[in-house]
């Protein structure tokens, strides 16, 4: 998730929230790794349930524009196993990294879209390093 969280950042995930609401595109999440369910991942949503995603050129798009924002760390040069596009299901969010040419996320296959039951909290503050604490957008 570099240049947003760092290998070893201690942050507080807000587990409250979203049994009242639905996570919001591009806020940071925390799941369990599908490919091994003891690790946690943390990523960005990026595609909500319904909409396609397709990834052209290092570009990621929803149903068909480029999105608003991008919290890439740099351009993204391999789209790994996304090809063409995915239109997610009722319950699925496409979640990417920030550091997207080193990133498990939902472009690859062991990972895939998330659904909703699997997202655990979302990351609301870095609490160490205490130079870097703060609020995470």
């Amino acid at each position: 998730m570099e240049p947003t969280l760092h290998h070893m950042d201690s942050v507080l995930v807000d587990k409250l929230t979203y049994r009242f609401r639905d996570p919001k595109r591009f806020e940071v999440v925390v799941f369990p790794n599908p490919a091994d369910r003891k690790e946690k991942l943390v990523k960005r949503v990026i595609g909500m349930p319904g909409e396609t995603v397709e990834i052209r050129s290092g570009t990621v798009y929803i149903d068909g524009r480029i999105i608003s924002r991008d919290y890439s760390k740099d351009h993204m040069t391999f789209p790994i196993n996304v090809e063409g596009s995915i239109t997610l299901k009722k319950d699925e969010y496409f979640v990417l990294g920030d550091n997207r040419n080193n990133s498990m996320d939902s472009r690859d296959i062991r990972v895939g879209p998330i659904y909703r039951k699997e997202i655990q909290g979302r990351v609301v503050f870095r609490l160490f390093p205490l130079k870097d604490a703060g609020r995470i957008l």
